[in-house]
């Protein structure tokens, strides 16, 4: 039997609110009968004190203001407070609506869907890992097993290889996911899956001003002593991580989250050599965003840099065999063999990062 979460972008029935509102009149919720959006920044309106709550219900469905904060109202106190809870009984939260797919999991026998929607910024990756933490809590065994342990860990992977500062949000996922967890007959996780689509990819070539490229990347360049192979330098001194201008996010510590990626993929399974490989492939993007592409001469190749370095560096990095990126005019393959046609830097520019 499975629980399964579906994140996707803006619904149009729910608002993602990007401002330090509080506590919302749940009451005005639930008995409004009017699903429009129009009623429910009215709703929002009446905040008072937003260190209370940022929830507001009506019927099953929950609408969550992102306060922008650390609040005290996610630890394993306030899980077991909505253990066996109905619906209702207690302040909204989203371990109210997590408890709700859990009892009917256990009661119906039949699989449970939650759906977390909203716009950028809204908070539905922090909602999504909440809720999961909640199934790994009441859905473990007496102690916490490996198993609760993998579940969660696939949030910090997921994060560094698909979440980036946009203007919006300092930690925005720029993909969407389909995540199923796992349970036994007796109602304990047994594991989960998870599903991806819509990444964002031309973020890795270029980021708009005040955004960053994923973390992942600056992570490593944070790292880069414990990556010398990998010929990282400072975070600025790529192409593909300096067009933005704003290659640190407050509060935030790469170095630091570079290390809970590292302890995620150890957990999760990855030898040493899966983990080194996947920095190699990362840093080989790096580099090769530092190629320039030169009109070709007779005793020159097509693309390059000031010194060859970053070409040769990549190509290390992939494997590949350092001529072979030196010279490399576009083309197609034809039935015997691969047919190159050179075109000229005004041509190949535009088409420098595809």
């Amino acid at each position: 039997m499975n629980i399964g979460f579906a994140l996707t972008m803006k619904d149009q029935n729910v608002l993602g609110i990007k401002y330090n509102l509080g506590k919302v009149n749940n009451e005005d919720f639930k008995q409004h009968q009017n699903r429009k959006e129009a009623f429910i920044p009215r709703g929002v309106g009446t905040a008072t004190n937003r260190k209370l709550n940022t929830f507001g219900q009506r019927s099953i469905v929950l609408v969550a203001i992102n306060p922008y904060d650390e609040l005290p109202i996610y630890g394993a106190d306030t899980i077991w407070a909505y253990r066996g809870q109905a619906m209702g009984d207690l302040e909204p939260h989203i371990f109210a609506v997590a408890e709700e797919a859990y009892t009917k999991l256990e009661r119906e026998q039949k699989d449970q869907a939650i759906i977390v929607s909203g716009e950028s910024g809204a908070g539905k990756t922090v909602s999504a890992k909440y809720a999961m933490r909640y199934f790994a809590t009441v859905g473990g065994a007496s102690t916490e097993t490996q198993v609760e342990k993998k579940v969660l860990a696939s949030s910090p992977i997921m994060e560094a290889i698909g979440n980036a500062k946009t203007t919006r949000n300092d930690n925005s996922s720029r993909f969407g996911k389909f995540i199923e967890i796992h349970f036994d007959k007796q109602y304990h996780i047994q594991g989960a899956s998870m599903r991806t689509y819509l990444l964002e990819k031309s973020r890795v070539v270029f980021q708009a001003p005040d955004e960053r490229n994923y973390h992942i990347f600056y992570q490593m360049c944070a790292a880069r002593d414990q990556l010398k192979d990998l010929h990282l330098d400072h975070q600025d001194k790529f192409h593909y991580l300096n067009q933005g201008e704003s290659s640190d996010i407050d509060d935030v510590s790469d170095m630091k989250t570079f290390q809970e990626t590292l302890e995620a993929l150890t957990l999760l399974g990855f030898s040493a050599r899966e983990q080194v490989d996947i920095f190699r492939i990362m840093a080989a993007i790096l580099h090769l965003g530092n190629v320039k592409i030169v009109e070709a001469t007779v005793d020159k190749a097509g693309s390059g840099d000031s010194d060859g370095s970053a070409i040769a560096v990549s190509m290390k990095l992939l494997y590949l065999n350092v001529s072979s990126g030196r010279r490399s005019p576009p083309g197609y393959f034809g039935r015997a063999a691969r047919v190159g046609y050179p075109r000229d830097e005004e041509l190949a520019l535009p088409q420098e990062d595809c």
